[in-house]
């Protein structure tokens, strides 16, 4: 079981954008592409990050930005 420091750690986010570069460039369940996704996580991180902190974090359409 991952702690969630280690889930939000600057290693592991580094590690999963890694892993993704290594895929096609699908589509997520929200409709995001993953060519989007880096751009997304960049403008996005601070807000996610507390929203997962305070367990308010609800993934949705990520299009809207």
């Amino acid at each position: 079981m991952f702690k969630l420091e280690e889930l939000l750690s600057k290693r592991n986010i580094r590690d999963a954008f890694a892993y993704l570069d290594t895929k096609k460039d699908s589509c997520g369940s929200d409709g995001m592409r993953l060519s989007e996704l880096k751009d997304y996580w960049s403008m996005n991180q601070a807000r996610i990050r507390q929203e997962i902190e305070e367990e308010r974090y609800n993934p949705g359409d990520c299009q809207q930005l």
